[in-house]
């Protein structure tokens, strides 16, 4: 079973895309609710989440086109 719209390459890279999106939002979420009030991680932290959600909303967009048809 494959992503359709995708050859095996294309499938491979856009899993390892989403598994790191998933783990820079989850890495910068467990810091938040453990460590975010130590001053010299907050800009780090800060900048883990937005390129977690900035992937996040890239992969969607990609995920959305892969469910349309292509335009003639």
């Amino acid at each position: 079973m494959g992503i359709e719209g995708l050859d095996e390459r294309q499938q491979l890279a856009f899993i390892a895309e989403i598994d790191s999106t998933r783990n820079l939002l989850a890495y910068g979420l467990r810091a938040l609710r453990t460590d975010a009030l130590i001053d010299n991680i907050q800009y780090p932290l800060l900048t883990v989440l937005s390129i977690g959600l900035d992937k996040l909303k890239k992969s969607r967009t990609r995920a959305d086109r892969l469910g349309r048809p292509a335009a003639a």
